[in-house]
């Protein structure tokens, strides 16, 4: 995962090329459908003054804070 961040998701940022990130966790209990443990969604945009995120959560993860999300800043 780590190496999936640096290698694209940060390289996407830093050319502006990334818009929305989903991350889902599921649990797989061994029936044909798969439960949404939690999710995440990374809502990134670009004004003049830097890069911006909003992230949404669902699922049993409490909300995150922006001070939370500070990592985006490039």
């Amino acid at each position: 995962v780590v190496n999936w961040l640096e290698e694209g998701v940060f390289d996407a940022l830093q050319r502006q090329y990334l818009r929305v990130l989903s991350l889902v966790i599921l649990r797989d209990d061994g029936s044909d459908e798969s439960a949404i443990i939690e999710s995440y969604e990374f809502r990134v945009r670009y004004p003049d003054s830097g890069p911006e995120m909003t992230v949404t959560t669902s699922g049993s993860a409490p909300a995150q804070s922006k001070e939370e999300v500070q990592w985006v800043r490039i």
